[in-house]
């Protein structure tokens, strides 16, 4: 099974988990697909799952859906679109075309 997207390919979903708090207020958040454990999400949640699946060799254009799981937060954005989202993330996308 490729992991590679294509015209046809229907939109994963990842669903953003806020897992706990740490002793400094900053929130830690993990995401899952398909009810298993993809990556810790924190800081970040939607760059971070986004680096995650372009390092498990998905296509940067492959289309996401993110959903919060508490929450009725959803947005589609593509790989490359949400890693876009944060400059710390951003970096681990260079040199990988």
């Amino acid at each position: 099974m490729s992991m590679m997207s294509n015209d046809g390919a229907r939109p994963l979903v990842v669903v953003i988990h806020q897992i706990s708090n740490d002793r400094r207020g900053r929130r830690r958040f993990m995401a899952t697909m398909n009810g298993r454990v993809l990556c810790d999400a924190t800081p970040n949640p939607i760059p971070c799952a986004a680096a995650c699946l372009l390092r498990r060799g998905f296509d940067p254009s492959q289309l996401i859906i993110f959903q919060d799981a508490v929450t009725d937060f959803e947005e589609s954005l593509s790989i490359a679109e949400a890693l876009a989202l944060d400059d710390v993330v951003v970096p681990l996308m260079r040199g990988r075309r």
